[in-house]
């Protein structure tokens, strides 16, 4: 079944996703990590944090991905990444990502210890749960399309530790 990547990055001050060169920087990453993975890949801003910013994609399994950051195509993009921006964290949960929504704009992730109970967010139009090897902690994605973005980011209901509610880049044009 193929994997979720779930990838957090802390942008170094005062870059943004709009300001040059990131947009060309995501770009390229983004379609070099396409084609290896086949899978498409998405950027989200943290709605309550401008220097937060996300990466959501599939795998075939974590091996493939791993396979792929070892590639020199994917240690230079990294390389000139880096200069502008962190690796907070990268977590595979097993989700299967085939069934992710493309018309997303809106994702609340949260992130629970074993046994702990969920929270109660919005009705989402898909969600999905599983654990990341990574870390033993279960991960669960709530999906938004556009006609709810703007009442998820709202709601207080949707803030909280362990939980982070991010929005679609559709574009890196400010």
């Amino acid at each position: 079944m193929p994997v979720i990547e779930f990838a957090s990055i802390q942008l170094a001050s005062p870059n943004s996703l709009h300001n040059e060169p990131i947009p060309a920087l995501f770009e390229r990453g983004c379609t070099n990590q396409s084609t290896f993975s086949s899978f498409p890949v998405y950027i989200f801003k943290d709605v309550s944090d401008a220097s937060g910013a996300y990466i959501i994609s599939g795998w075939e399994d974590v091996a493939q991905h791993k396979l792929s950051m070892d590639s020199q195509t994917n240690q230079e993009v990294m390389g000139e990444i880096l200069n502008y921006m962190s690796l907070k964290s990268l977590v595979h949960p097993k989700i299967d990502f085939t069934t992710f929504p493309e018309d997303v704009s809106v994702v609340v992730m949260e992130k629970y210890a074993p046994g702990q109970e969920e929270a109660i967010v919005p009705p989402a139009k898909w969600v999905g749960s599983g654990v990341a090897d990574e870390d033993g902690q279960k991960y669960k994605i709530s999906v938004y399309g556009a006609e709810d973005a703007a009442s998820v980011i709202s709601s207080p209901s949707v803030r909280g530790k362990d939980r982070i509610v991010m929005q679609r880049v559709m574009s890196f044009k400010a």
